[in-house]
Order: structure tokens, then sequence, then C-alpha cells
């Protein structure tokens, strides 16, 4: 199958990729939450974003099942495009307050947000007693 073929042009436009407001990721499997949690979060997300008409729409809010996204811990975990923030937490409760600040606000949710830039850029800097400081509270110590 080429990038041109019929086949992968129909399945493109079907769900109105280019044409997407946001793309979430969700973790569902993994050690950073119980899989029944992550299933249940995954559920919640499909069944309300088909809810809020925001499914093969323009406009439309993409969702994707990722096996892990690498942050084993807080989760499920959510990452969300076009954004590239991150949220801990991702259980259909959260989730519903991400919606609708995302929907409503067209801002982040700042409560759930992971703070994951914040500790990147320090990791970046090689300061070790600063990444230190700025990984406490992810990992018990703060």
């Amino acid at each position: 199958m080429t990038l041109d073929s019929p086949t992968l042009a129909a399945a493109a436009g079907a769900i109105h990729l280019g044409r997407v407001r946001r793309h979430v990721l969700l973790c569902t499997f993994g050690k950073c939450a119980p899989a029944a949690e992550a299933e249940a979060s995954w559920k919640y997300l499909k069944r309300r974003l088909k809810e809020l008409g925001l499914v093969d729409v323009d406009g439309a809010v993409l969702r994707t099942r990722a096996n892990c996204l690498r942050i084993c811990r807080d989760g499920p975990i959510a990452l969300v495009y076009p954004e590239g923030t991150w949220y801990h937490h991702a259980t259909p409760e959260n989730l519903e307050q991400a919606l609708d600040n995302w929907l409503d606000h067209k801002v982040a949710c700042e409560r759930l947000r992971a703070r994951y830039a914040a500790i990147h850029a320090q990791l970046r800097c090689g300061n070790d007693e600063r990444v230190a400081q700025a990984l406490a509270p992810w990992l018990g110590n703060g």
C-alpha cells in the first residue's frame, strides 16, 4: 500500500485525520495503574467522546490506546497533543474534568497536569541536586 492509496486515503478521511482538535494517548497496559483501572479509563474515554459528538467529525478528538508511555507511576497516564501535555491519574472522573477544560476553556487541566516538562528541563541541565528535588514528589520523598 502506498501513501496515495485510495484505501489509506479513505481510512484517513473516515476519522477526519488532519482536521482533529486533539489526540489523546492513554496508557492501558503496564505498571502505572491496575489493569482494571486503566481499562475503565479507556472505555470511559471512548464512550464520552462519542457522547460529546467528538468522533469521526471535523474538530474530533482522536484517542489511541498506548501499551506503555514509560511513566510507570501515578497512572493511568495520558498524553494529549497538540499541546504535548501529560496527565497523571487519568481516571474516568479526572478525564471528565480534563475534557471539560479542553472543550470549554481550551486549556490543560492544571490540577491533573503532570510536571514532567519541569523535570525534563532540569534533567537536560545535568544538575543532579535539582533533578533529585524535582523528582522527590513523584518518588514519595517530598
